[in-house]
């Protein structure tokens, strides 16, 4: 595949990493594209990196004609690290990718009764939470511990979050739970990761206990998160409401197709995009 056509020579090519690097932006990508490179790449837990084989490609256009979107967490609630990261990644991928960047919000304002997607929040003590309407997840510490993707000749990517926490992305993030679309995707990748977790060696070496258990933690927040959304889609009221209307609309192929094209924007607040 061309090298304008791919996206990981893309990101490659471009320096998204490196810009974020110079200009100290803490961020990760999460999304497709990051479990894309999770699934493909060979996955060192004690180096907290991917590396993708050489033939490792993902097209920048889907299917359908749309641009692919990259999801871009920076990892703090300083506004001026969003703007810096947000700057960075458009000026290096517009045109290229559809770009979504977003920060960390205050706990204070992260409730807002009209969100159909989780966000990460952080408080005044420096905790981190993931919330829903009324749901509010603790994250552990290591939450946002960093990871690198790297290309087959060792040059970076971009940075991203451990496998374990690329999934939780999924299962944590809509009011509808894990989406019609994202099915297949999370299946696969779950299935990769808990067969290496059976195994104690992961192809450069052993897990340690240590990470065993953090991974194991990371889990459980995912797992205790979906949950609790689950058990509130079951309750009569406004935020079961919300998740029948957008669990309706998932299931159409056209509002799929329009949510990642012409009507992105308009139906951010319902796919979690932010612009």
């Amino acid at each position: 595949m061309a090298a304008e056509r791919d996206v990981y020579q893309t990101l490659t090519q471009e320096g998204l990493h490196t810009g974020m690097a110079y200009n100290e932006v803490p961020y990760g990508v999460l999304g497709g594209i990051a479990a894309h490179a999770a699934m493909h790449g060979e996955i060192d837990w004690r180096e907290r990196s991917i590396t993708l084989p050489s033939r490792c490609e993902l097209p920048r256009v889907r299917e359908n004609g749309t641009l692919r979107d990259i999801d871009l967490l920076v990892h703090s609630h300083r506004e001026e690290d969003v703007i810096d990261g947000k700057r960075i990644t458009e000026d290096v991928l517009e045109g290229k990718l559809s770009v979504s960047v977003f920060g960390l919000r205050h706990t204070s304002g992260a409730r807002r009764p009209w969100d159909f997607v989780s966000h990460q929040s952080v408080d005044d003590q420096g905790k981190r939470w993931s919330q829903l309407d009324t749901i509010h997840t603790p994250l552990p510490t290591h939450w946002f511990e960093s990871w690198l993707v790297r290309d087959a000749c060792g040059r970076p990517v971009f940075a991203t979050y451990s496998p374990i926490v690329i999934e939780a992305g999924y299962w944590m993030r809509s009011i509808t739970g894990i989406r019609h679309k994202d099915a297949e995707k999370v299946e696969a990748l779950h299935s990769r990761l808990f067969s290496m977790g059976q195994r104690d060696s992961v192809k450069r070496g052993p897990m340690s206990m240590a990470d065993r258990t953090k991974y194991h933690e990371q889990r459980q927040t995912a797992l205790a998160h979906y949950e609790a959304i689950a058990t509130e889609r079951h309750r009569i009221g406004w935020f079961a409401l919300k998740a029948a209307l957008l669990a309706s609309a998932e299931k159409h192929p056209k509002l799929i197709a329009g949510a990642q094209g012409k009507f992105e924007q308009a139906l951010a607040t319902f796919v979690g995009r932010r612009r």
